[in-house]
């Protein structure tokens, strides 16, 4: 409850100093406000037109939770003198009170418009904006009452608290450290003190600041709830656990409480009854947008995604400048493929924190998915300045780590922003040490888990199927962890056939799936998914297996310490770049990615009119989705196209807004848009089909054509490539030498657009590799997939061995015959 004002509670009105009035105010200041207000009931008896005498018994009524006799007081008093400015501002804390926030701002306006020197209005009129999200205003409104009032300590203590709000943190933890040295013994300063250290990480500080909170006031709810979340932070989940019931125990109508109550249970993978305690608290303040944002969250994890932008847009509507709300609802809608509308978001969160480099970045590549450089141009953020920028960024974990992967060919920022990212989603989890392994004895079989969202169809299946049906059953058991959906397509049959076990764990959370990996005794989890759509990384955070692998779906280092390898080959991560990958690195003799020989090709002909191309001239193709596509790569296969006359640019209409903006770009240097062809989707086999009308396939950089590429290679379509130092700006490469083909792959940019010309101006060549291709899918290891599963279960036989000898895991290589070489 906000403090009146207690400036007109003295024995002086307007029949001058009265001893009644005087008891009851000393009553009334010594907090004895029952006994206080029956004085002043029986000197209203005698002069019900005092409005002084109305506007204290107003207080004293408030200060007791009676809000409708305040209020009735209060009006009187706002009757009898209508520019009272006390009256009008202490109206306002009772409207507060029942939640009529609009008209308390509105009496505290009209106090401090009075009285333009009434700092204490000005606090109240703060809180009031506060309350209905409007925080730079209110933050204003503090800021003025602190200037007027220098010994005001309300003013700096909800100062400080609105800047937290507004995310200024530095700013906010130095006039937090000013607080407690003046006024020591608050209880309330140095629990925002211990806030403002909790924002910057710094757990020490926070800590000792709730202690001293504590001391001066044990039994403080919000404090409680604070400390809670400070365990939480720190990973100590039980304690946490305390102090949120403690909290409940005191006040159980404590909206906070039960956010932090639904928090808890979220962490620990208790979704239903984290929904149930968020919908506690909304129940409670249907005003809280910070309530509303977090269910949001809770329905996301629950795939409920429709429940999630209900919530967001509901938390937006209630605080228009929430950014955090704004980025959430910005990445849902990406997932939909509404990007017009992501792109929206992200300029209003741009538009509340102008610096926010997170921002800048997700917004780029929300412009690139679209293909709108011309926006980006405008933007005038470069790239890699925006990545170096945001690794000291607060705000970090908003990008996912694998966005860099398409706007840089930096291992490094990979690395830390990954690292980052994790560190501040992470939240708690069970203990990191290492599980004990499973000792497998004469008969046992090793039990390697596959964890994944996407057993149907779906680009990792159209890789994978083949390797799951053909792996050893002898030595291995195989149990799929399938967080998905249940689609019932062939695919996914295929899947469930293929596995010894298929388990549906989509309604399960991490930490539940962990703790069944747990009881199951999986030896090995394979991670399929890394930090891609729909991972669930917080399975291995929980440590599901006693060795943990990171495999196939994310092209690159996870940058944290629970993954103990990663799965590649000499060509995506050679001798020199193994320093770069927080896991061990395993590599295969030929190339990492495994192909599905079975992968159908349509018998269907395609004919080049139908797809409209023309009949002659050279079909340059690139089916990559369109975020990879990159300013300058595109500005390169113009000039290709310029050269090459007759020539075309085949590309996949990934969104309905990319073709109309590539267009207008070709136009901008020069080549005539017609000359652009889009292609739309198509079912895999048909795909395949009518790649064979290409001549050539222009690979992207820094983000190569990964399981396009396979597409490619396997229906017989040559692809250049250019090598870069990332692994998704390795894959193509590792592709064309498991296929025999190193010759495309180039390592300039003027070697890649040479090249490009001269296979246009040499059908013969281009019709050579292209039999050379056919040939390959007879001979080239990267389509001998049997022996390809030989391989990845030596891999799998050399770890389960290393930590069965109580060895720590290390990089190693497997050799063509099966044999394995640890790297030193």
């Amino acid at each position: 409850m906000a403090n009146p004002t207690t400036r007109n509670l003295t024995a002086r009105n307007a029949i001058g100093r009265n001893p009644h009035i005087e008891r009851a105010l000393e009553l009334h200041r010594q907090g004895h406000f029952e006994r206080a207000a029956k004085i002043y009931r029986n000197l209203l008896l005698r002069n019900d037109k005092d409005a002084y005498l109305h506007q204290i018994l107003g207080v004293a009524l408030y200060q007791m939770g009676r809000y409708e006799d305040a209020h009735r007081h209060l009006t009187s008093a706002l009757l009898l003198r209508p520019n009272y400015p006390e009256a009008y501002t202490n109206l306002g804390l009772v409207l507060a009170a029942v939640k009529r926030h609009e008209h308390a701002l509105i009496c505290h306006q009209r106090a401090t418009d009075l009285r333009p020197d009434f700092a204490q209005a000005w606090v109240n009129r703060g809180g009031s904006l506060r309350e209905l999200w409007r925080l730079e205003e209110a933050l204003h409104c503090y800021e003025r009452a602190c200037a007027l009032d220098p010994d005001l300590a309300p003013a700096f203590l909800n100062r400080g608290a609105v800047l937290l709000d507004l995310e200024k943190v530095d700013e906010a933890r130095l006039v937090m450290a000013d607080y407690v040295k003046r006024w020591p013994d608050d209880a309330a300063g140095w629990q925002q003190y211990g806030n403002a250290c909790l924002a910057v990480l710094d757990y020490d500080a926070a800590a000792q600041c709730f202690a001293r909170a504590r001391q001066l006031s044990p039994r403080k709810v919000s404090l409680l709830v604070d400390c809670a979340r400070l365990e939480l932070a720190r990973g100590n989940v039980e304690q946490a656990q305390q102090y949120a019931d403690m909290a409940l125990a005191i006040d159980h109508q404590a909206q906070f409480a039960h956010r932090i109550k639904a928090l808890l249970m979220f962490v620990e993978g208790n979704w239903e009854s984290a929904k149930a305690s968020y919908d506690r608290a909304i129940e409670l303040d249907a005003a809280d947008p910070r309530a509303r944002v977090q269910r949001a969250a809770v329905a996301l994890a629950m795939g409920n995604r429709a429940e999630a932008l209900d919530d967001l847009d509901v938390a937006i509507r209630l605080w228009k400048d929430y950014a955090d709300a704004y980025r959430m609802r910005a990445d849902l809608l990406r997932t939909a493929q509404r990007y017009d509308e992501s792109i929206s978001d992200w300029d209003r969160v741009l538009s509340i924190k102008p610096s926010d480099a997170c921002a800048k970045i997700n917004l780029i590549y929300e412009l690139r998915t679209i293909c709108d450089w011309e926006r980006e141009r405008q933007s005038g953020m470069a790239v890699d300045d925006s990545l170096l920028a945001v690794l000291d960024e607060k705000t970090v974990e908003t990008i996912s780590p694998f966005i860099p992967l398409a706007l840089s060919d930096r291992l490094d920022w990979h690395r830390q922003l990954a690292r980052a990212h994790w560190e501040r989603t992470g939240r708690s989890h069970l203990k990191r040490d290492r599980l004990p392994l499973r000792r497998v004895t004469q008969g046992e079989r090793i039990r390697v888990g596959y964890f994944s969202a996407d057993f149907h169809q779906h680009a990792t299946m159209l890789l994978m199927a083949e390797l799951f049906e053909l792996h050893d059953r002898e030595r291995f058991e195989w149990v799929a962890f399938s967080f998905g959906p249940r689609t019932g397509d062939a695919m996914q049959r295929r899947a469930q056939a293929a596995f010894d076990r298929f388990i549906d764990v989509r309604d399960r959370s991490p930490l539940d799936i962990a703790r069944l990996a747990r009881e199951l005794e999986i030896d090995i989890a394979v991670d399929l998914k890394g930090y891609t759509q729909d991972a669930r990384t917080g399975i291995f955070a929980n440590r599901a297996a006693p060795i943990q692998v990171n495999y196939l779906g994310y092209p690159g280092t996870m940058g944290v310490d629970f993954y103990d390898y990663i799965v590649a080959d000499p060509v995506v991560i050679p001798d020199e770049l193994r320093c770069c990958y927080s896991e061990k690195v395993v590599r295969l003799p030929h190339s990492y990615q495994v192909n599905d020989r079975q992968r159908r090709i349509a018998e269907r002909v395609f004919m080049r009119a139908e797809c409209g191309l023309p009949e002659l001239g050279v079909v340059y193709a690139c089916f990559n989705a369109t975020y990879k596509i990159t300013p300058e790569i595109f500005a390169t296969w113009m000039r290709i196209l310029d050269t090459v006359p007759g020539s075309v640019l085949w590309l996949y209409e990934d969104n309905r807004w990319a073709p109309d903006n590539l267009r207008r770009e070709a136009a901008r240097h020069g080549v005539d848009p017609q000359r652009l062809v889009f292609a739309p989707p198509l079912p895999n086999a048909d795909h395949l089909a009518r790649l064979r009308l290409a001549d050539l396939f222009l690979d992207t950089l820094p983000y190569n054509a990964h399981t396009t590429a396979s597409d490619a290679l396997w229906a017989g379509l040559p692809v250049l490539t250019r090598i870069g130092q990332s692994f998704a700006a390795r894959v193509a490469a590792s592709l064309l030498t498991a296929v025999g083909m190193p010759e495309l792959i180039v390592h300039t940019p003027e070697d890649y657009e040479a090249m490009a010309v001269s296979l246009g101006r040499e059908p013969d060549r281009l019709a050579q590799l292209r039999r050379r291709l056919l040939a390959a899918r007879e001979t080239a290891p990267l389509w001998d997939t049997p022996r390809w599963a030989r391989h990845l279960e030596a891999a799998f036989r050399a770890m389960y061995e290393r930590a069965a000898a109580a060895l720590p895991p290390a990089p190693f290589d497997v050799r063509p015959d099966g044999s394995v070489i640890f790297v030193e």
